[in-house]
């Protein structure tokens, strides 16, 4: 799954493993998930531009393209 962001960049999950690209999708980096072993299993972009990722512990958001994850208090 790819999941475009506004800046050009991409993110993208490969069997619950977390990527972001920002060179259109030259090169990929992983970048951790929450709690670092969460699998992801969708991600969605909130209107300004938060990331949203649901895991097998609940949703996180990254206001800063997933370097960093809040939880958001939603579980499963």
């Amino acid at each position: 799954m790819i999941t475009p962001l506004p800046l050009g960049e991409l993110l993208g999950e490969v069997e619950g493993i977390l990527y972001r690209s920002d060179d259109r999708g030259r090169s990929w980096l992983r970048i951790a998930p929450p709690k670092g072993k969460e699998f992801v299993s969708s991600i969605a972009l909130g209107r300004k531009g938060d990331v949203y990722v649901y895991t097998c512990s609940g949703v996180y958001r990254s206001h800063d393209r997933g370097t960093t994850w809040v939880h958001t208090g939603v579980v499963r």
